[in-house]
């Protein structure tokens, strides 16, 4: 049996004492990795660990708060204890008069009261939060003597103060060492457990989607995942409402419906997930519907058809993007067919859905296809329907008479499909498959069109009466007043709760001034990360939140922005000094890291700085 992987996060002193207790305990079955780091430094010794297979961690004090912030994976919390900074405080008597504790914001706190009455005398409190703050905080400070980890003593002895390292104890450390080892047994027994539920989830021809008690998607398989249209691993950990709508859970209870997802008739089901009464979430399951109830039940049978987003949906501030709602609002009870232009990721089926629930049609069916899905062979009986007596199928066309059809990835559709939709558009009319006998259809037709338009097999003739009129969606880069609204809007669906990002001035010109090439998908998912892993403190600040920011777009991505500013610039000095002010003041960095992240010296860059 492999080893369990435990990551020990100390600094010097510290890491020594814990590797001498680690060899007293013996655990033959454990491999250990000691790293010293601070929180500086984290996010480097936690990517060494992982891409070595550790996955268990025991950190203190800052190390650990910062952990909790950056990773979701297991950590133990080393915690230095009143009787740890006592013993501190003991040996610092014999250093100085006047002591005090230095902690890092988001650590245990510390009852100094407590410690002052046990010492007999006061002892003070510095409280940091940026490791760059740390240096100023105690050369203003009136302590002689600090207390703290490993980072306090640099910082102390660069000032000119004495100062003592607070320690864990030995027994400290056993017990978190041990509940690190546990933990790491834990997670192996429910790995094997997981996987082998995984291997026979995943290979079912059934869409199943396990969620839980909140609506976040907690597990889905292939299946499921083709009949939504998402992408491997992008819909895991997201809300099942902002996947699909209409299969959010309708009750405390078993259900069973139908709804037409992506162009496909579905049969879904969903179970209550209970625990002593308490409910956990919902296993939903989704089959395509192959039986005869389309055609022999249709009167009984209530078709699940897309929930709309409406136009007081849309979150906008931007001029160009009102000019195109408003134009929406306008064209909304038009027959026409129209094309909603944009590029990826701009939402765009959104205006589509808007388009049909600020119309007359409003409380007739809404269906959005995925053209591509649709093979050659399947087209005239998806879209159109089979007469055949001995299995009488309903088109989807037909379905969705006096309502709204979302067309999906026309440039990637086949030749049989474009020749159906032609025919549907042109005439107003179908014939099913086997039959004689027309369908008249009144339908609107709206496409949605990626940019730059890829024409690839377009039936051009097809192609032009889908764009009669035309909605341009544009770009987040060219609506920079939308972006800050848009995130708010992406934490508050995630968390529940509002936050107000116009308050952190220096997060909110971070925001803005990254283009975000992925638009409102790439917004979505800046705002997830930043949801998860930064906003479990009430506590936020300027400094914090302007860091969560940063992790959550990816801080390589802001410096290639601002590297990518330069190269396409007339490259003087202005243009360099100005990509080094963006990588400073929107990737967070100092220049002696921007120094080294464009090969040069420090000197080197102070001087082309000084030239500039």
């Amino acid at each position: 049996m492999n080893s369990y992987k435990i990551c020990f996060l100390g600094y010097p002193g510290l890491t020594e004492m814990a590797k001498k207790t680690i060899e007293d305990m013996k655990l033959s079955d454990t491999e250990f990795m000691l790293r010293d780091c601070t929180p500086g430094t984290l996010r480097e010794v936690l990517g060494e660990a992982v891409s070595n297979g550790f996955e268990v961690f025991v950190g203190g004090g800052s190390n650990y708060a910062k952990f909790k912030q950056i990773s979701t994976l297991y950590i133990q919390e080393l915690q230095v204890t009143e009787i740890d900074y006592l013993i501190a405080l003991k040996k610092a008597e014999s250093c100085g008069h006047n002591p005090a504790i230095v902690l890092y914001k988001y650590s245990q706190p510390v009852d100094i009261s407590l410690l002052s009455q046990l010492l007999g005398k006061d002892v003070g409190l510095l409280v940091y939060e940026d490791i760059l703050e740390l240096r100023d905080l105690i050369e203003k400070s009136v302590y002689d003597v600090l207390i703290g980890t490993t980072v306090v003593r640099d910082y102390a002895l660069q000032c000119g103060r004495q100062y003592v390292l607070a320690y864990t104890g030995d027994k400290t450390i056993r017990s978190a060492i041990m509940r690190a080892r546990n933990t790491a047994a834990f997670i192996r027994k429910e790995q094997r457990f997981s996987t082998i539920n995984r291997a026979l989830i995943q290979d079912t021809n059934i869409g199943i989607i396990i969620s839980n008690e909140n609506g976040y998607i907690t597990m889905i398989n292939r299946k499921a995942e083709e009949y939504l249209g998402v992408d491997s691993g992008v819909a895991k950990g997201r809300l099942l409402a902002e996947l699909q709508k209409n299969l959010v859970p309708r009750a405390q209870r078993a259900s069973e419906f139908f709804c037409v997802i992506q162009g496909v008739r579905l049969r879904c089901t969903q179970q209550v997930l209970l625990v002593k009464g308490e409910l956990i979430g919902h296993f939903t399951t989704l089959r395509i519907d192959n039986s005869r109830l389309a055609t022999l039940q249709k009167e009984k049978l209530a078709l699940q058809t897309e929930l709309a987003y409406q136009w007081h949906d849309m979150i906008t501030e931007s001029s160009v993007m009102k000019k195109a709602i408003n134009y929406g609002k306008t064209i909304s009870d038009s027959t026409l067919p129209c094309a909603i232009v944009g590029e990826q990721g701009t939402h765009k089926k959104l205006f589509a859905e808007c388009l049909h629930s600020g119309s007359t049609r409003a409380k007739k069916p809404l269906l959005i296809l995925n053209l591509s899905t649709i093979s050659v062979n399947d087209a005239g009986r998806h879209l159109l329907g089979c007469s055949d007596p001995m299995e009488p199928h309903t088109g989807l066309l037909e379905m969705a008479n006096g309502g709204t059809v979302v067309l999906r990835n026309l440039n990637h559709s086949n030749p049989a499909v474009q020749s159906c939709l032609l025919d549907a558009v042109t005439y107003h009319q179908i014939t099913p498959t086997g039959g004689y006998k027309k369908i008249g259809l009144d339908i609107r037709f709206v496409t949605v069109i990626d940019t730059p338009i890829d024409m690839g097999e377009i039936n051009t003739g097809l192609f032009s009466l889908l764009t009669t009129q035309i909605i341009n969606v544009p770009a987040i880069r060219d609506r920079k007043e939308d972006i800050v609204p848009l995130f708010e809007r992406e934490i508050e669906l995630c968390t529940n709760k509002p936050l107000r990002l116009k308050r952190f001035e220096r997060a909110t010109s971070l925001l803005r001034w990254y283009e975000w090439l992925g638009n409102l998908s790439e917004i979505q998912a800046a705002a997830s990360r930043l949801a998860s892993m930064h906003l479990e403190t009430s506590n936020l600040t300027q400094s914090s939140v302007y860091r969560a920011v940063i992790d959550s777009i990816g801080k390589e991505k802001l410096i290639q922005q601002a590297t990518d500013y330069y190269e396409a610039s007339d490259k003087s000095d202005e243009a360099f000094a100005l990509m080094v002010n963006n990588m400073c003041d929107y990737a967070g960095m100092t220049l002696a890291e921007v120094a080294d992240q464009l090969g040069m010296s420090r000197t080197t860059l102070w001087r082309k700085m000084g030239e500039k």
